[in-house]
């Protein structure tokens, strides 16, 4: 037994005896899990982001590394994180590794079991300090006899590759972590906030630990506390350290030596990278520094935050699509993001947990946040609102009351600022909302069921005057989200809740309506939640999410007699709500269609009755067709509703008719297959519905008929083929250019019913004699694209067929012949873009392309000035792309086309200015020249001179050429590579660019393009040839290039939090530094090597990130 003391410390606690200094993993995860249970912990709360950690323990335990130090600032987490790995192994290696490992907690027993000739895992839980010279002698002796140890320690110090980092998660992983381990949602929440992702700090919030952590007792505690009413600053910002001299009350210089030994002791909660200094675990340590805060801090918080957080954003002095550049143009705040975050933490803290400060006086730490919450806000423009965006959400929770008055007196202004805010929101990638802010502090106070009425209010208003955009958090979304029956996102009671909505309706009735409608039930609703609050106390820890069904149905049910009593007020929300009627509970559905039997509404107009019916009989078809979905109403419910829509049947035609001329001809079948048959059963049933108007009121009925329908044309093409001859002359040529846009559409579409019931006979028996050319070009423009219509646009209108060329609807699929005519008068009169559709109908069809009339078309479309479609840009380059395939293409046309379309021939739309590429490979003289277009020579004697605006347009092609060309000089059209021709191609490009001043961009771009250099035959990874212009003494700039080509060639990427791609990508050029310097191009693997380092850096950064950013 004596020779395995990891089973004898587990026999030795078995039978109730003691054993100094030692434990086994398996004893540390049972102390370990148990803390703050129930429920227990389990091991992910302590690997989590450890992954890299893990793996290199894993080599500890399978005997591949004996000696492991976990770098970390916090050493007190290392035994927990290795106890909680060997509970995370499968059942067999955990057997085998609790029986030769062991925790020593002690020099002497790290002595007394060093001694031993059976090999060992020793995990280190004391200061084994390598610095040390007696703990050097321990890790030594320990190692001399074959025990593999891990310890833990500060970072720093000499690199070893036996050492790894022990990252800390980051608050969002340590909430998931809890949450595994079954912790309700919001405690998980709470926790993880209150531990800022630091285990240490978890484990003591977990057992309600009163016990101050040893940093905040030391000497430097006081100053350690001014650091926590920061909360963050940045040393390279002046502002910043300003306001730490007002609060430290010393010379910035002072105050920081004592901050960076702070800094470097284990465990503390104050870090730094890169000048920026952030305390974490805020919430232990304004608790455990608290007592050193008094009155007089408070004075000079609320003045130091007053001050920083009502300073205006000067990015606002630029137009919204310049403000993603703002840094650029030198529009930044004075203080950094990290202090206005840090003070607006620390107004939230004062007004959530005003009782850690218990030497100030009663009231004062409350008093301060709603005070200086009250002059951040006072009289708040536009701009100051948009400026505090990011940090509202922390001013609501300092001072709620404060905040919402703020908010109301803004909404009451004239003018109201939110009105500006919403204005400046933008679209695209570098857009943004800077509404966002004050939705979500909303959204936190509406937990509280004492703001809960106030919030909604406000929202209420919000969405009132909110225009819309294209971002989905808006005011209307955030109530919805507040109230929503299946998750809501407040604590207030059911009773509160309706309490709000009622208020809501009485004060802003259609904004409650669309709310009231977004709560009923949907078969795809779906929310993300609010946000909750960061630090003040609005959510019990019990509390989870979701509700009862008894609780969902009464909300529901309470609701929808809202959305039934606000309806029988308002014919418009009586059809809307008709449309919602499947989601309404049965009793509200009852009641509904109790109140449209009524005579209230069976004795409406029937210009009234007619948009309820229609909602009604749509309602009816579709649950009959989808009888067998689930989410359909049952037969009887059906046929009762039938039942009403029979009621309420408008009698007049005209009206009667409508809903069978609506868009989608889908919703006006009766059945879910035998399409063709139900559209002829359609077109029948249209048919005699217009012939029933006609009848009732000859051609003028017909006419306020079409006025009437969503789709007039297709009473047109109706009345077209049924109509009499002597309708026509009422109709033609009159309405054909009609400033009604419905009765143009209608005679539209009267042209073509006539056509499909007389064909070209009735078109030639038109007497167009006394008809304008513009109307004539009309009426042609009606008709079937095909080569008969455009020969009767040549004989109506002669030697100027542009009436017609300009307005046809041009649809290449409704002829299968004579598309060449038609392209040729397409870029006649000026619409190029509709000829490239018909050129890509033929190349659909797989008909040779007319190589000459494509480029005519090509030519064309830079100088026409109709409106482009994103198909139409497809369309060209594709065009392009067949006439780079034509052997026969004339090479300037070529040329002249991939200049003007080189935007469009980029890697995104699967295409290259192929023969503008091989010119720059082929033509140093042409390369030159671009060379020149783009860039300024660095000869004094060259004149600058101001660019006209075309002169910019031909530079910026240019470098989009340069930018994009993938084709290195030597490459042949065949595919073979030419290492001389790429050698005589450089020198000549040398020769001209001395003599322009040009040679050092020269020879950066050359260096982009060497990246696409083939490999060597030989088995290189690139050619000889590329290598050796490279690795040339005066190639400085060419390596830069090549370098930075590299670099951008990784394109977008996913950020790894643990730096493995990053690794990998060094890994590889390293690997290729070696072998190409093992060829003689020592030069070019330098170049390699630092590319190497840059990425080995990278991963670095990110694993340093650790939870800083949090």
């Amino acid at each position: 037994m004596q020779h395995f003391p990891a089973v004898e410390q587990w026999l030795a606690a078995a039978i109730g005896l003691s054993a100094r200094q030692m434990q086994t993993p398996e004893q540390r995860w049972a102390e370990l899990r148990t803390i703050g249970e129930p429920p227990p912990l389990t091991p992910h709360v302590f690997l989590a982001n450890r992954d890299i950690a893990c793996e290199k323990i894993m080599e500890v335990f399978s005997g591949t590394t004996i000696q492991l130090k976990l770098d970390t600032h916090f050493p007190d987490q290392v035994v927990d994180f290795v106890s909680a790995f060997v509970a995370d192994m499968g059942e067999d290696a955990r057997i085998d590794t609790v029986g030769r490992c062991l925790i020593v907690s002690g020099a002497d027993a790290w002595n007394d079991i060093t001694t031993l000739p059976e090999q060992h895992i020793l995990v280190a839980d004391f200061d084994l300090d390598e610095s040390d010279g007696s703990t050097t002698r321990l890790l030594e002796k320990a190692r001399r006899l074959g025990h593999a140890v891990i310890f833990g320690g500060m970072p720093g110090g000499i690199p070893h590759p036996t050492r790894v980092s022990l990252l800390t998660p980051n608050i969002d992983q340590v909430k998931v972590a809890l949450e595994k381990a079954t912790y309700n949602e919001e405690r998980a929440r709470i926790l993880a906030n209150q531990s800022g992702g630091n285990l240490s700090s978890l484990l003591r919030c977990l057992q309600n630990l009163s016990l101050m952590p040893e940093w905040s007792q030391g000497t430097d505690a006081s100053e350690l506390a001014v650091a926590e009413l920061l909360g963050a600053w940045s040393e390279n910002s002046e502002a910043d350290k300003a306001v730490v001299e007002i609060l430290s009350k010393k010379a910035y210089g002072e105050w920081i030596e004592k901050m960076r030994e702070v800094a470097l002791r284990p465990g503390t909660p104050l870090i730094q990278r890169n000048g920026a200094w952030k305390v974490v675990a805020r919430y232990e340590g304004w608790y455990a520094l608290g007592p050193r805060l008094f009155d007089e801090h408070l004075g000079l918080i609320k003045k130091v935050a007053v001050s920083v957080l009502r300073e205006r954003d000067p990015q606002f002095d630029l137009s919204p699509d310049e403000r993603y550049a703002a840094s650029i143009h030198g529009k930044v705040l004075n203080h950094s993001n990290l202090l206005r975050n840090g003070l607006a933490d620390s107004l939230a803290l004062l007004g959530s947990h005003p009782k850690a400060l218990t030497s100030c006086s009663f009231n004062k730490a409350e008093a301060t946040a709603f005070l200086a919450v009250r002059e951040i806000l006072a009289g708040a423009d536009w701009v100051l609102w948009a400026s505090l965006n990011d940090l509202i959400p922390l001013l609501s929770e300092a001072a709620p009351v404060e905040f919402l008055d703020a908010v109301e007196n803004a909404l009451n202004s004239d003018p109201c600022p939110f009105d500006t805010v919403f204005a400046q929101e933008g679209a695209g990638i570098m857009g943004r909302n800077y509404m966002t802010g004050l939705l979500w502090g909303l959204e936190t106070l509406a937990w509280d069921a004492e703001y809960l009425t106030r919030v909604v209010i406000i929202l209420g208003e919000l969405a009132a005057r909110d225009p819309g955009g294209n971002w989905v958090n808006r005011p209307v979304n955030s109530l919805s989200t507040i109230l929503l029956p299946c998750l809501p996102q407040t604590c207030a009671p059911i009773q509160k809740r309706k309490a709000a909505v009622l208020t809501l309706f009485n004060e802003l009735p259609d904004v409650a309506w669309k709310l009231i409608l977004d709560l009923l039930p949907r078969s795809h609703q779906i929310t993300l939640g609010s946000r909750k609050p960061a630090w003040r106390k609005m959510i019990p820890d019990e509390w989870s999410k979701g509700v009862t069904q008894r609780e969902y149905w009464e909300h529901i049910a309470s609701y929808a007699e809202l959305a039934i009593s606000s309806a029988k007020q308002d014919l418009s929300k009586l059809a809307e709500l008709i449309d919602r009627l499947a989601d309404l509970p049965p009793p509200a559905r009852d009641q509904l269609l109790t109140y449209l039997k009524s005579n209230t509404v069976i004795s409406m107009s029937q210009a009234d009755r007619l948009r309820l019916w229609t909602k009604l009989i749509d309602l009816v078809l579709n649950h009959k067709k989808f009888a067998d979905a689930e989410w359909a109403l049952k037969p009887d419910v059906v046929n009762e509703i039938a039942v009403i829509a029979e009621s309420l049947t408008p009698e007049a035609p005209i009206y009667h008719h409508q809903r069978l001329f609506s868009v989608y001809d889908f919703n006006l079948y009766e059945e879910k297959s035998n399409y063709e048959e139900q559209r002829k059963v359609l077109e029948n049933l249209r048919q005699k519905a217009v012939g029933e108007v006609y009848a009732h009121g000859n051609v003028e009925a017909v006419l306020e008929f079409a006025k009437s329908v969503e789709t007039p044309w297709r009473v047109g093409v109706v009345f077209g083929m049924i109509a009499a001859n002597d309708v026509e002359e009422k109709i033609l040529p009159a309405l054909l250019e009609s400033e009604n846009n419905s009765l143009a559409q209608f005679a539209g579409g009267f042209v073509l019913g006539m056509f499909r019931n007389r064909r070209w006979q009735w078109v030639d028996d038109i007497d167009t004699s006394q008809w304008k050319p513009s109307q004539k070009g009309q009426f042609l423009a009606y008709l079937p694209f095909t080569p008969d219509t455009w020969k009767r646009a040549t004989q109506l209108l002669e030697e100027d067929e542009s009436p017609y060329w300009s307005k046809t609807n041009v649809n290449p699929y409704e002829t299968e012949e004579g598309l060449e005519q038609a392209v040729d008068r397409l870029v006649q009169y000026n619409r190029p873009y509709k000829a490239i559709r018909c050129l890509e109908r033929l190349r659909h069809d797989k008909q040779p392309l007319d190589s000459h009339q494509a480029v005519r078309v090509l030519q064309a479309v830079p100088h026409s000035s109709e409106s482009v479609h994103m198909m139409d840009m497809h369309a060209i380059v594709d065009v392009i792309k067949a006439l780079q395939d034509d052997p026969d293409i004339n090479t300037y046309d070529l040329f002249q086309i991939e200049w003007a379309f080189l935007p469009l021939l980029d890697r995104n739309h699967g295409a290259s200015p192929r023969l503008l590429e091989q010119r720059l490979a082929d033509d140093p003289a042409f390369f030159c020249e671009v060379i020149r277009t783009v860039f300024q020579s660095k000869n004094e004697d060259c004149p600058v001179e101001e660019s006209t605006e075309q002169q910019e347009k031909i530079a910026t092609n240019a470098y989009h050429l340069l930018g994009e060309w993938s084709t290195p000089p030597g490459s042949h059209k065949d595919g073979t590579f030419s290492g001389d021709a790429l050698t005589a191609w450089l020198e000549d490009v040398k020769m001209a660019c001395v003599k322009s001043g040009h040679l050092e961009i020269a020879l950066l771009m050359f260096g982009h393009v060497l990246i696409h250099a083939p490999p060597d035959p030989d088995g290189l990874w690139i050619h000889h040839s590329a290598a050796t212009v490279l690795n040339a003494k005066d190639a400085n700039d060419m390596r830069d290039g090549f370098r930075t080509e590299l670099l951008i060639s990784r394109g977008a990427h996913c950020v790894d939090p643990e730096g493995r791609e990053e690794r990998e990508l060094a890994e590889k050029y390293r690997t290729q530094a070696e072998e190409i310097e093992d060829c003689g191009y020592y030069r070019l693997a330098s170049s390699l090597r630092e590319l190497a380092t840059s990425y080995e850096h990278g991963a670095e950064r990110e694993v340093s990130r650790d939870f800083f950013d949090e």
